[in-house]
């Protein structure tokens, strides 16, 4: 007995997650700057995640963003090891993965 293949169509799940991200992300804040809800403080981890999806959506960063908005997002990401790792930890090979992970997605 065959099962036949079910199609899911996710343009609707893809609008819906990207409006979702559209109305955390924090216009007055540099390029990728997200919260984790509204009327919340911007935070590390909401920025990342917000990476993380766009790119689970099938968003190609190298081609979508500027080199501009990819620098943008990158420094805001890393404001955050300046100010809370680089002050404790002075070798860079001990800095989170989280804050390498943008060089894998091809920032």
């Amino acid at each position: 007995m065959s099962v036949a293949a079910k199609t899911f169509d996710l343009r609707p799940v893809r609008e819906a997650v990207m409006g979702t991200l559209h109305d955390l992300e924090d216009r007055a804040g540099p390029f990728g700057c997200y919260r984790s809800g509204r009327k919340r403080r911007p935070d590390l981890y909401s920025s990342l995640d917000a990476a993380l999806i766009r790119v689970i959506m099938g968003e190609d960063f190298g081609s979508s963003l500027t080199v501009a908005a990819r620098k943008s997002w990158v420094d805001h990401v890393n404001s955050y090891a300046r100010r809370y790792y680089i002050h404790q930890v002075m070798d860079h090979t001990k800095i989170p993965m989280v804050m390498r992970l943008f060089t894998r997605m091809g920032w």
